[in-house]
């Protein structure tokens, strides 16, 4: 299974241990799904970290590692199709991500398709 995760969602994984989007994350790296992702999801998540929210919360060590895990593990989609459907703009390269991995999973031979064909 392959999934994105939205760049809120990665953040708050970092902020409070135990709840549901720090369990999603943990189980990402311990290797029960996928992770998509693309390079303006990484730099979504080094901009917004930034904010002073996350700053008093987050240290850049936390961020950095994330990006680095994130980068090294995921599964990075590249080019991004054009996608213009969401309510916020800002949240269409999200959705592109969807897109790709999909497309990804579809046309690459050992693309992430298990054996029972239920990715």
């Amino acid at each position: 299974m392959r999934l994105v995760l939205d760049t809120n969602i990665l953040l708050s994984a970092l902020m409070v241990r135990g709840t549901p989007p720090d369990r999603l994350y943990e189980e990402w790296r311990h290797g029960r799904f996928q992770l998509a992702s693309a390079e303006q999801q990484l730099d979504e998540l080094r901009r917004v970290s930034r904010r002073p929210f996350f700053q008093e919360r987050l240290t850049a060590s936390e961020i950095g590692r994330m990006v680095n895990d994130i980068r090294r593990l995921a599964t990075m989609c590249s080019p991004l199709p054009d996608v213009s459907v969401s309510p916020d703009p800002n949240d269409d390269f999200l959705l592109a991500i969807a897109q790709a991995a999909d497309a990804f999973r579809r046309h690459v031979p050992g693309g992430g398709v298990d054996q029972q064909g239920d990715d």
